[in-house]
């Protein structure tokens, strides 16, 4: 089963929300505010309200060109830290732990540019993020 992998080192968002102030990814109480490119190491340490800091990590991308009907697709994530939810488009994803990281099959929902969140609970480090193309026919790759 061939894989084309894509990876998305940069650039990312990162936003330090207070969890006692949790709202949609579009809209938080944003407490600092950065550009970076992996890998990352964030302080999510205690802010003066005494809890830890929800760490939300944003990056777009588009749909990968050339993908053929047996193709599928997946973002797999290498980090440190409490991962606690991935979404696309606000969409949360279903993710599996595997040796590699923790991915999740985004093949239904991608179709033209998009949005990846990632948030930590607390101090993390964010390595890798990338995308898998897994070609479930190996005879027309």
């Amino acid at each position: 089963m061939p894989t084309h992998v894509i990876n998305l080192r940069g650039p990312w968002n990162l936003t330090q929300i207070p969890e006692v102030d949790l709202r949609p990814p579009t809209a938080p109480s944003v407490t600092s505010k950065s550009r970076l490119d992996l890998p990352h190491r964030a302080d999510g340490s205690q802010h003066s309200g005494g809890s830890p800091l929800l760490m939300r990590y944003q990056r777009h991308f588009n749909r990968p060109t050339n993908l053929e009907s047996a193709d599928r697709v997946a973002v797999v994530v290498e980090s440190a830290g409490d991962l606690r939810a991935m979404s696309i488009d606000l969409h949360q994803l279903v993710s599996v732990t595997t040796p590699a990281g923790t991915e999740a099959d985004i093949t239904h929902a991608i179709a033209g540019r998009h949005l990846l969140t990632l948030d930590f609970h607390g101090d993390c480090e964010l390595i890798s993020v990338r995308l898998e193309i897994r070609s479930l026919d190996s005879d027309t790759k």
